[in-house]
């Protein structure tokens, strides 16, 4: 029995961490509607709770194989929240009256990755095809069972945007239905709303904001060093430009020029952001910035490689004692210098304003995400309320003891003495 129960544990123990390793940034409301269906096709679930994407895919399936060779139309949006369906007003007027004459109605308010549930049908011999709004939408739906259109991100007001988006959703709704005659439209987002909140920010702070806050939001993105490719970007900023120390002392700045090239090495464990800096008498350094991320969701930057010819310098490591990293879709952002360094005595230093990010998604296209913080709990203000509070502990308690120690005396008479006694005459 011992070594059974130590297997179910094991293997209860490995789910619960697989499903912790689910980010929260996927958790994405799912709208579902169809003129044809029937509403007992409803997807049996407590709207407590999350769905996980493979049970997503699964009732997906199963009402497409209920149907008659239906079309799966998915409107994906770069952000959506739950109150973007239920606020006043609400920019999805349009298809609101499309629901309203639909025969199936179904709200999933918590869906992991909705969107790459509908791709994983293809491995059940289902052909899926993504495009993008500015694309043919009619002309894709031959021969194809779902339809994934990625809709373009907000360029202005984010609410005039959706009811844009909800015009042209409705229209492209009506133009396929024609078409097929039997259309399952389905309505989500590639990320929630509320894992950012501000797509580029300040880190907060209790203390001084002059002191512990980075301010990623007032810079040019000019001065940004990026690179990407189809699986996202790599961005890097600094406030003030690198400076590179040689062990003879001579020193270098290394500042972004119109010569300066950026590339992304995008591998399946790291990313690394290539930045060749050109110095104005020519000299060409080459940084590669390292990016580890792990299975806790989590990036770090810990080394950059360096080499320049010119300067004698073969590819060698520079690492750093700053804990560089963040969770993913995360930016890392501080105020303090940060230098990278080895023992030859090799020193690349980020006087002020460093941030990074890599692994970007492309709903954020060339912006920072959301910032980690990165100010330590126990700021000075928190230590002095914490020592002033201690020590008046003891000077209360201290005082408790002594008010509790005081002895009285029982009575007020002597025993082995006469009686006091009051007559009434008296």
């Amino acid at each position: 029995m011992g070594p059974q129960v130590g297997i179910l544990g094991f293997v209860l123990a490995a789910f619960c961490f697989s499903l912790s390793l689910q980010s929260e940034e996927t958790l994405v409301p799912v709208l579902v509607w169809d003129y044809k269906n029937p509403g007992d096709l409803k997807f049996s679930h407590n709207s407590l709770h999350n769905i996980d994407t493979s049970s997503f895919t699964s009732h997906m399936q199963k009402m497409i194989k209920k149907s008659s060779n239906p079309l799966v139309l998915c409107f994906v949006e770069p952000l959506l929240s739950v109150e973007d369906f239920s606020t006043t007003p609400t920019a999805f007027t349009h298809i609101k009256n499309e629901i309203s004459q639909a025969k199936l109605m179904d709200y999933m308010p918590s869906v992991y990755d909705a969107s790459e549930g509908l791709h994983n049908l293809e491995n059940v011999g289902l052909k899926v095809k993504e495009i993008y709004d500015t694309d043919n939408i009619v002309e894709n739906i031959a021969g194809t069972d779902v339809l994934i259109v990625k809709m373009s991100e907000a360029d202005e007001n984010r609410f005039n945007t959706l009811e844009k988006h909800d015009k042209f959703m409705a229209e492209t709704y009506k133009k396929v239905f024609e078409q097929r005659k039997n259309v399952i439209g389905v309505l989500t987002s590639e990320i929630s709303m509320f894992s950012i909140s501000t797509l580029i920010r300040s880190r907060r702070s209790e203390g001084s904001s002059n002191e512990n806050a980075s301010d990623i939001s007032d810079f040019a993105m000019n001065d940004v060093f990026k690179a990407g490719n189809k699986n996202g970007r790599a961005m890097l900023y600094s406030k003030s430009p690198a400076v590179l120390t040689l062990p003879t002392g001579t020193t270098f700045q290394l500042s972004k020029t119109p010569k300066t090239e950026t590339k992304l090495d995008d591998r399946t464990d790291f990313q690394r952001l290539l930045i060749t800096y050109y110095t104005p008498d020519g000299t060409k350094i080459n940084a590669r910035f390292r990016f580890d991320k792990d299975l806790t969701n989590t990036w770090s930057l810990k080394i950059v490689e360096l080499e320049s010819t010119k300067l004698n310098i073969k590819a060698t490591n520079l690492t750093t004692t700053s804990s560089i990293s963040g969770t993913m879709g995360h930016a890392y952002s501080t105020l303090k210098e940060v230098e990278f360094s080895n023992d030859e005595n090799i020193r690349l230093v980020f006087p002020s304003g460093f941030t990074v990010q890599p692994w970007i998604p492309d709903m954020l296209g060339e912006r920072f995400g959301e910032v980690d913080d990165t100010v330590q709990y126990f700021t000075p203000g928190i230590w002095m309320g914490i020592f002033v509070m201690t020590i008046l502990a003891m000077v209360f308690t201290l005082g408790m003891i002594m008010i509790l120690d005081i002895k009285t005396m029982d009575r007020f008479d002597d025993a082995k003495g006469k009686t006091i006694t009051i007559n009434a005459t008296d």
